[in-house]
């Protein structure tokens, strides 16, 4: 069995970080597009403590401790990282795919997106996961090239940092394969 080259291991992770255009969901913004882009794991790390913050933020104003907000309405944590993801995966599509244009986020930040109607933010994130989706590895590799990539990944092939870009089902999928490849040997 081959290995995967440099290139190849290079080009499987950068895959993951391509940008995509979509139409911007919502009759009001017909004819807009937006690029979409998968976040590595510490962006995502970066969404989930963004939306503690706000959680906490929120509870404040009222008065409240953060642990007795999330009884409250148990669902805020998770919409306040959705927000997050979709502030920092969209992007204007004017200014991306281009090498003389550096990517302009489409949104400001969370605050922005909390402004949408709940429809366009849901189908914004349904988009963002559609898009990982998409970039994912194991959708164009057979099982033969996913072997391949664990035994590169278990040579040293790749460095810890290259597999930020992968998604969380994937590294769940190559650790497994990994882990099955060594018990084996």
């Amino acid at each position: 069995m081959a290995t995967f080259s440099d290139l190849q291991l290079t080009a499987i992770i950068k895959g993951a970080a391509v940008f995509i255009d979509y139409p911007f969901p919502g009759e009001s913004m017909e004819g807009v597009s937006v690029s979409v882009r998968c976040l590595s794991e510490v962006e995502l790390d970066g969404c989930r403590i963004e939306a503690q913050a706000a959680l906490r933020k929120y509870a404040k104003a009222r008065g409240w401790d953060a642990e007795s907000f999330v009884n409250i309405d148990p669902e805020m944590h998770g919409q306040l990282i959705k927000r997050s993801i979709v502030a920092r995966a969209f992007y204007d599509a004017d200014t991306t795919n281009k090498e003389d244009v550096s990517p302009i986020p489409f949104f400001t930040g969370e605050e922005q997106v909390g402004v949408l109607g709940s429809v366009v933010c849901e189908r914004l994130f349904e988009i963002y996961l559609e898009h990982q989706e998409f970039t994912n590895p194991r959708r164009t590799l057979t099982k033969e090239q996913v072997d391949e990539l664990v035994d590169s990944l278990g040579k040293g092939q790749a460095s810890v940092e290259a597999l930020s870009g992968f998604e969380r089902s994937t590294l769940a999928i190559l650790c497994i394969s990994l882990a099955s490849k060594v018990r084996s040997t």
